[in-house]
């Protein structure tokens, strides 16, 4: 793939490449894995790269490419049930075209994420015991545990363009946060897609210290249908990561105090 994280912010993953090879890692994109083998009680690592066969040697070689659906044993077929590419096929109460069966996690092919796949098992029991409910994967973040965090919510720049929406960008840089400072972890920014007329909330994108946490007040926002204004309103303690979302928000409105980051 061109980009590590290839589903995130374009924009932030560049970043956190940056400061990824700034600790010393090596990344190498479009490149193919051709082969790893231990010798010499080392793990040697052939791949391609620009029509160039190159190999590295290390420690250890860590596999990490995805994964499938588990469902070798189950006899799905044998009862009807659905497939689609390998993984089985629900609709949003995560039920499948056989009464009486449900799906979660990562053998439908949605969300493969722990806190992803407890929801939807939250959705299955609320309807198999009679109630009505409905998943919506998106207000469900991503969350990734690099260093600095990486967590999102919503649409990207490049999707609520492609998606006809008339945008604007609030950003905020860790930089001009004196909680960040104080905790010695300045890298990173937040970044507020909203729509131009009303202000509603498309998208959050996060790369910094606790953005993983942070991006909850960003989920409550959106359940709640809040606005930028209502970012905007709201008073928080100082210093604090969480006034950053604050900040950006006023950046979308061209008001910010802290520090204008776009």
């Amino acid at each position: 793939l061109p980009q590590i994280i290839s589903n995130e912010d374009q924009e932030l993953v560049a970043l956190l490449r940056r400061l990824m090879e700034k600790k010393g890692i090596e990344i190498l994109t479009e490149t193919e894995v051709l082969q790893a083998f231990p010798k010499n009680g080392v793990v040697e690592v052939m791949v391609k790269r620009g029509g160039r066969i190159i190999k590295y040697s290390g420690e250890k070689a860590i596999v990490a490419i995805g994964r499938g659906p588990n469902i070798e044993g189950l006899n799905l077929n044998k009862i009807g049930v659905k497939m689609e590419r390998g993984f089985v096929k629900v609709n949003s109460k995560m039920e499948t075209n056989v009464d009486g069966i449900y799906a979660i996690g990562d053998v439908i092919d949605k969300r493969m994420l722990a806190h992803s796949a407890s929801a939807e098992g939250i959705v299955a029991v609320e309807n198999i015991i009679g109630k009505s409910c409905e998943i919506d994967y998106n207000k469900i973040p991503s969350c990734i545990y690099t260093s600095p965090e990486l967590a999102a919510i919503g649409l990207k720049e490049k999707e609520a363009k492609e998606k006809g929406y008339d945008i604007q960008i609030g950003k905020f840089s860790f930089l001009n946060s004196g909680k960040a400072w104080a905790i010695g972890e300045t890298e990173g920014f937040i970044k507020i897609v909203a729509e131009k007329g009303l202000g509603q909330i498309l998208g959050t994108h996060i790369l910094g210290s606790h953005a993983t946490e942070l991006i909850g007040e960003i989920l409550l926002a959106i359940n709640l249908e809040a606005s930028i204004d209502d970012l905007c309103e709201v008073v928080k303690g100082h210093p604090t990561l969480s006034e950053s979302i604050k900040e950006a928000a006023m950046d979308w409105q061209k008001k910010a105090i802290q520090g204008a980051s776009s």
